[in-house]
């Protein structure tokens, strides 16, 4: 297996795009008033998550390029997805289905539930938020 070139830089501008999603979020948590000359925080820390996830997606692409020629390397790349991606989830699936109950005695749509446990709620119209906050 070759060894693909480090893309120096990269790890520092998917930083970069995360700190300016938590500045975002951290601007906006408190109802206080934001100085002028930090107004930028609000107005486009947003862009880092589409910033993030779009060079997640290269990096991913650029690691994997020619390694998944064959079924067996197809089913461990998602597999290897699959489990660092679901366990989180499933606890905030079970944090909120807990929370929505406790706080607002709301219970979740049980189709909301499957297309969330499966991860299909994107190809559901009305699901595509799901009940979890953020798991578009």
């Amino acid at each position: 297996m070759e060894r693909r070139a480090n893309l120096e830089g990269t790890s520092i501008v998917r930083f970069i795009a995360a700190m300016m999603v938590v500045s975002f979020h951290v601007a906006l948590m408190p109802p206080l008033e934001m100085s002028e000359h930090l107004r930028f925080i609000t107005n486009f820390g947003g862009f880092g998550v589409p910033l993030f996830y779009i060079l997640s997606a290269f990096m991913l692409s650029y690691g994997y390029r020619g390694q998944l020629d064959s079924a067996e390397q197809m089913r461990r790349f998602y597999t290897r997805r699959f489990w660092r991606i679901a366990p989180l989830f499933y606890v905030m699936m079970a944090f909120y289905f807990a929370y929505l109950w406790v706080m607002h005695r709301q219970i979740v749509d049980p189709a909301k539930l499957l297309t969330s446990a499966t991860f299909t709620m994107n190809l559901v119209p009305g699901h595509v938020t799901g009940f979890v906050f953020a798991s578009w």
